[in-house]
């Protein structure tokens, strides 16, 4: 505003032009002095408040020429005062469509058109008017902001316009809050919708029922999945309560808990069985939650689902958490808790029980070479005879690999259970038919009873196991009831166990060698290699006390192949050193007999010590050649084809059998010394003998005599027309050094198969 001053010219009390202050009794000049010091200590004043406020205060002239701009005016809008003094507003800070649709808008409001320019802004100051609206300002550096503008009229005493103050105070903040707020509350509404939206879809499309009823448990509301699983449509509920749905499986009681904690909790959650519209019965699992407004229950919300699957599952688990999976007998788990059971009962009955356990003879080494299926079918075979062996009361178990538990209750004295576990081990000894194959896998059976070997069930299962493992010790295909110093046994038999796991890597193992005599040409044909086991601090281990650990452990096939290796390598150097070309006869174990590529194996050794198949001589007994005939067929044919002799060893305590001796392709039959050792005074030994030696010649097959000690007995056999004898009466078993000697005094020979 061009000549206005935005302080004041006149004093606020006084009016412009007056000259005196009538009454004061003061002159003109000193009034006229002390009017001049009011009137700049105002001017004074008022530059003070405008400089110190924290508003924009911008004063125009009449025409909106800006004549005047404070120090929050400068901070708001980046311009300095004397940049914007002089310049014509609202050019400089309003936006012009800003201005533009005000300008239109005032124009409706006063009825009389109002020029987008400096008249949008006073156009109500002139006439009065009070007004306060937001604006943009745009600062000088391009930037935006908002504010809260206010615009009065500065009018002279006589009530002239001589020019216009804006004051505006930044509403951006606000504005920003205000827009946020805005924002959360209209997303909130949205979800607010959304939620809606959604939960009419999920009460639609949701897989669980939805029941929900009104105080008073009036049903009012059901989804389709209410009617798809009860059957129910929902005009033919609403209005009853869900006692229609009740299957009579629940008491009074039931119910009655259900609503006390619906009205204490506000919530109960469990199984209900229920009844369908078609009086089937099915478990259904329910949330039932209580609904309230103002603290008073208004609502009950029930969600509920069919469980029917899940139960049988569970059942299912629970089944497969008890039983054994491949033959369905209890399990270990489900063992002990009969096991406890039984023992509750007898101490209650006074009664004796019997723990019976069994372990098959050989099961490693038939599912080993004739593979898992083999093997599972044992298992399976050997389950379904013990269950049919015993009483509905008795327990059958399945400990685990070829181990089973009977549980006798009731079992009567000692004789009346010995009676009972000699039928389950006739029942066992038979041989099994699997795919065509006719495998035979005794059982090893111990037996602990209730109350002389133990009162719980881990004393019980632990006298148990240590019986069968002394029958295994014995030979196997036994029983034996639990005797206290058999754990002294058992802890030696651990032991040597350990020991022998170490003896082949430290060199413990060594072969003796017993000569093999040819009664025809009266001269040594052969040697047996017979391996000892010299431990150091117990000394020579006798072959029957570690040899059946080695078999059972699995440690008889590099103890094998060990024994192979050597005894091909000694007889190799005694050629070598001009001691003859002898025979080597070597025992293979059933382990060995089964492995995988035992020619390819064999082959290897006798390459690798120039031997020729035909001086080898494999002895195997009967029952490894029963396991499993047919396999054993095709593996002696093989061995047959390479020229290596075979010899059937320890012949008549076996499986004897024309049968079988006619199918095999064996070379030879080896008397036992169980008949030998008798054969001049016992005349059923000397008759047994005879007629395995005569059934041998018939069937093309040779014959050696084991155990010859005296000259009686050599010529027994040699009036038999046995071909071959070996025995003390002919040389102990020695050492490879002495063997060497023994030789290096007699006559040798040449010899083949």
């Amino acid at each position: 505003m061009s000549g206005i001053d935005i302080g004041l010219s006149t004093p606020p009390n006084m009016a412009e032009g007056e000259g005196s202050m009538s009454g004061s009794g003061l002159s003109a000049a000193s009034v006229d002095g002390d009017r001049g010091t009011l009137v700049q200590s105002l001017i004074e004043w008022q530059r003070a408040i405008l400089e110190s406020a924290n508003f924009s205060i911008i004063a125009t002239d009449r025409e909106g020429c800006i004549v005047s701009f404070n120090a929050a005016a400068e901070r708001m809008l980046g311009y300095a005062a004397g940049e914007v003094i002089g310049k014509q507003t609202p050019a400089i800070f309003h936006d012009s469509q800003e201005v533009v649709a005000r300008a239109w808008q005032l124009g409706e409001e006063l009825g009389e058109e109002i020029l987008p320019g400096f008249e949008v802004f006073v156009a109500k100051a002139r006439r009065g008017i009070a007004e306060e609206l937001e604006w943009s300002y745009l600062r000088k550096d391009g930037s935006r902001i908002s504010v809260l503008l206010s615009v009065t009229a500065l009018r002279n005493s006589a009530g002239v316009i001589q020019g216009f103050l804006g004051i505006a105070m930044d509403i951006s903040e606000r504005k920003r809050l205000e827009r946020t707020v805005a924002e959360a509350q209209a997303r909130e509404l949205s979800q607010y919708a959304q939620r809606l939206r959604l939960s009419d879809k999920v009460f639609e499309y949701s897989s669980e029922a939805i029941m929900v009823t009104d105080a008073e448990a009036k049903i009012i509301n059901v989804n389709p999945a209410f009617t798809w699983l009860t059957g129910y449509r929902a005009d033919e509920v609403i209005g009853r309560t869900p006692h229609i749905l009740s299957s009579g499986r629940h008491d009074p009681a039931f119910y009655e808990d259900m609503w006390r904690r619906l009205m204490q909790e506000g919530q109960w959650t469990g199984e209900i069985w229920d009844r369908r519209k078609d009086g089937s019965i099915y478990p259904k699992w329910a949330v039932i939650n209580a609904v309230r407004e103002n603290g008073a229950i208004t609502h009950y919300v029930a969600l509920f689902s069919d469980i029917s699957e899940r139960k049988e599952h569970e059942e299912r688990i629970n089944y497969l958490a008890h039983h054994d999976h491949l033959t369905g007998l209890p399990n270990r788990l489900m063992f002990q808790e009969r096991m406890s059971h039984a023992l509750a009962r007898a101490k209650r009955t006074e009664s004796r029980l019997a723990l019976v356990f069994i372990d098959l003879d050989r099961f490693k080494n038939i599912n080993d070479s004739l593979g898992h299926h083999f093997g599972d079918q044992l298992l399976i075979q050997t389950a379904q005879r013990l269950k049919s062996g015993v009483r509905v009361s008795d327990t059958v178990a399945r400990l685990g690999g070829d181990e089973f538990l009977v549980i006798f209750e009731n079992a009567g004295d000692q004789n009346t259970c010995a009676k009972q576990v000699i039928h389950l081990r006739k029942t066992l000894e038979q041989p099994y038919v699997i795919d065509g194959s006719v495998i035979h896998a005794p059982p090893s059976i111990g037996v602990a009873l209730y109350p002389e070997d133990g009162s719980d069930v881990e004393t019980l299962m632990r006298h148990a196991d240590t019986a069968m493992y002394q029958v295994k010790a014995r030979g196997r295909n036994g029983w034996a009831f639990y005797a206290p110093r058999m754990n002294d046994e058992v802890q030696e038999r651990i032991a040597l166990e350990r020991d022998l796991r170490l003896a082949l890597e430290r060199g413990e193992f060594l072969l003796h060698y017993q000569p093999q005599w040819d009664l025809d040409s009266d001269r040594l044909i052969g040697w047996e290699a017979l391996v000892r086991w010299q431990h150091p601090e117990r000394g020579l281990v006798a072959p029957d006390r570690f040899i059946p650990i080695a078999e059972e452990t699995g440690l008889i096939v590099p103890l094998g192949d060990w024994v192979l290796e050597t005894a091909c390598a000694e007889v190799r150097a005694w050629e070598r050193d001009g001691l003859g070309e002898h025979r080597i006869a070597v025992n293979l174990s059933a382990r060995q007999f089964t492995q995988h590529e035992l020619g390819t194996r064999v082959d290897a050794i006798l390459a690798a010590n120039h031997l020729s198949a035909g001086r080898l001589e494999l002895e195997i007994t009967e029952s490894v050649l029963m396991e499993d005939a047919e396999r054993t067929v095709d593996i002696l044919r093989q061995l047959k084809r390479r020229g290596i002799c075979i010899a059937i060893d320890d012949f008549g305590t076996g499986y004897s059998s024309l049968a079988y001796l006619k199918a095999f392709p064996v070379d030879k039959l080896k008397i036992d010394r169980s008949f030998v050792r008798d054969i001049v005074v016992d005349p059923n030994d000397a008759a047994i003998v005879a007629a395995i030696i005569s059934m041998a010649r018939s069937m093309g097959l040779a014959t050696i005599a084991e155990g010859v000690e005296s000259e009686g007995q050599r010529n027994f056999l040699t009036a038999q027309g046995c071909q071959a004898l070996q025995g003390y009466l002919f040389g102990r078993p020695m050492s490879a050094a002495d063997a060497r000697h023994w030789m290096g005094c007699r006559e040798t020979g040449t010899v083949s198969c």
